[in-house]
């Protein structure tokens, strides 16, 4: 299975992790320890093997619903900090 061949080739991203597990109390842990700013790229983006991909896209393709909304509700959730303010609208879609 394609899931298989990415898990043998994936470090230990918490991300990457709970998307070949389909854990989605796994994605929301690995989520709640990255910074405000940088959950947008945690979740549009990951690298392996050298090869660029969305979580986003992996969780629908692999039919994990339940990642894969928790991904869109993460990123179109407003949050702010003392420096700025994060909405990911325009990063869903790039």
């Amino acid at each position: 299975s394609n899931c298989v061949i990415r898990a043998l080739s994936i470090g230990s991203n918490l991300v990457v992790v709970s998307l070949i597990q389909g854990d989605l109390e796994k994605l929301v842990e690995a989520m709640e320890c990255t910074p405000r700013g940088e959950r947008f790229e945690t979740l549009t983006r990951i690298v392996v093997n050298g090869e660029e991909s969305s979580p986003l896209r992996w969780a629908i393709q692999d039919g994990k619903v339940s990642l894969a909304k928790y991904i869109i509700e993460d990123l179109l959730t407003i949050r702010a900090d003392r420096h700025a303010y994060y909405y990911g609208r325009e990063k869903l879609f790039e």
